[in-house]
């Protein structure tokens, strides 16, 4: 999940939300987290990280770390980070993120139909159709 998302989620006081979708696992990146730098956003990120409505996550595959530093020269680390992930550990992303050139790296990387928005966070029902937060906990680390 890319620091958009957590920012949008923690805008609306819903980063509980995340807690509630059974069946789902969702992660944040630790570059996610360095980017979530507004004092009453991150004490929120820290509040549901503590909560355990989403986890920290950190890159150590040398694969998914050789992605990032490339992604990085095009992108943002959050992005970068959620996009490296996702594409070697076969996750779906969750970014709000509309640039043109984000858009296409992911339909290259792990194509348009794993990524999700704020927006699909907060419909239950389209949740149920896709296959995964970041992570679904059936494809577990």
């Amino acid at each position: 999940m890319d620091a958009s998302v957590v920012i949008h989620l923690a805008k609306a006081g819903r980063l509980d939300l995340l807690g509630s979708l059974q069946g789902w696992d969702f992660l944040v990146p630790d570059q996610v987290v360095e980017e979530v730098t507004r004092p009453d956003q991150a004490d929120a990120l820290a509040r549901a990280l503590e909560a355990g409505h989403l986890r920290r996550e950190s890159s150590t595959d040398p694969e998914e770390i050789a992605l990032y530093a490339e992604l990085r020269q095009r992108m943002g680390k959050g992005e970068a980070a959620c996009l490296a992930m996702g594409s070697i550990r076969g996750w779906l992303v969750a970014s709000d993120d509309r640039g043109r050139a984000f858009r296409r790296l992911v339909r290259e990387r792990i194509g348009d139909d794993r990524i999700l928005s704020t927006e699909d966070l907060l419909h239950p029902a389209r949740m149920a159709e896709s296959s995964g937060g970041c992570e679904e906990e059936d494809e577990s680390e």
